[in-house]
């Protein structure tokens, strides 16, 4: 198996247990944390705006760190801090710091994963880059497949201080990983990209030179202003679903594990398509698997007005203890 995969594999380890994990396991917190400590939905719901605007401003600043630093270096030191504030999320009782903590975990899941993995996958893949970015990718929503299942039996079990302890070891261990894994580039082992003699990776639709890139690139690029505002009203759109979906199914009758099943089940089919949508990327051009993407967003959000039709339970389940 080509090196390349491995990395992309830890990649994609960093959205499941960092960037992914702390989005999605919020569906089986957010009722926990206002049981205990008393805040209310609206402020945890604020809290987790602040902390995704701080994530989507640290995209640029990382994208511009992996022309000056060690990529290797970025995810072990990204995997280091998020898994050490990861577990800190549990011991705090003050919305601020949870806010601010939550903010850290979401920054450093864009370094251990999120647009620094994409990066790498740009040196070390070329004609299979699409389904490469799919890979790392899937990470984060593989993340909502079971994740926010696990905290919702610890939370029950352990209580939210443990439980919010437990998942912030298992990405503390991540760094690590990363450290005897990840390499910067395939020539650091004696490779190329995609594994491929040097003429193939040449001809390659794609090429793997990087232009520079620096602030004065991104404030005068018209295009990069436009792409990134494009996919970033299609995330804020998806995210603020997706990251309330549960304690929604349970507002409508469901009990929690139906609640939580349903958004679980939710997740695994997001980790397939993008997986899907990167075996597009390279075989369509990227504008025109972007347009596809957008057009099937619309129509899926649309869904949203529709009337009820699934039977739900007439009563809804007797209150949990968070204690």
């Amino acid at each position: 198996m080509f090196y390349g995969w491995k990395v992309a594999a830890i990649g994609s380890c960093g959205n499941l247990l960092i960037q992914g994990s702390v989005f999605y396991v919020m569906n089986a917190f957010i009722e926990p944390l206002a049981a205990l400590h008393g805040w209310s939905r609206g402020g945890i719901g604020l809290a987790m705006g602040f902390a995704s605007i701080m994530m989507t401003l640290s995209m640029p600043f990382g994208i511009i760190l992996t022309n000056h630093v060690s990529i290797r270096l970025i995810m072990t030191l990204g995997a280091f801090v998020g898994g050490l504030c990861y577990i800190a999320l549990g011991h705090v009782d003050q919305l601020w710091l949870f806010a601010g903590l939550l903010a850290v975990v979401w920054v450093c899941g864009q370094l251990c994963g999120g647009v620094v993995a994409t990066m790498l996958m740009n040196r070390w893949f070329a004609l299979s880059r699409g389904r490469a970015f799919g890979l790392v990718n899937m990470g984060t929503s593989l993340s909502g497949a079971f994740l926010p299942f696990a905290a919702l039996l610890l939370i029950e079990g352990v209580g939210v201080t443990w439980a919010y302890t437990l998942l912030g070891c298992l990405a503390f261990l991540l760094f690590p990983i990363c450290w005897l894994v990840v390499r910067d580039q395939p020539s650091d082992l004696g490779l190329t990209p995609d594994g491929l003699p040097c003429r193939a990776v040449e001809n390659a639709p794609l090429q793997t030179g990087e232009a520079p890139f620096g602030w004065r690139d991104l404030l005068h690029s018209r295009a990069l202003w436009i792409v990134g505002a494009s996919f970033g009203v299609a995330l804020f759109s998806l995210g603020g679903v997706l990251s309330q979906l549960k304690p929604r199914f349970v507002d409508s009758g469901m009990d929690s594990y139906t609640a939580m099943a349903f958004m679980c089940l939710t997740a695994l089919f997001g980790a397939f398509g993008k997986y899907a949508w990167g075996w597009v990327c390279d075989r369509l051009t990227p504008l025109m698997t972007a347009k596809l993407l957008f057009v099937s967003n619309a129509i899926t959000l649309s869904f949203i007005f529709l009337p009820l039709s699934i039977p739900l339970p007439s009563s809804l389940p007797p209150s949990a203890s968070y204690d």
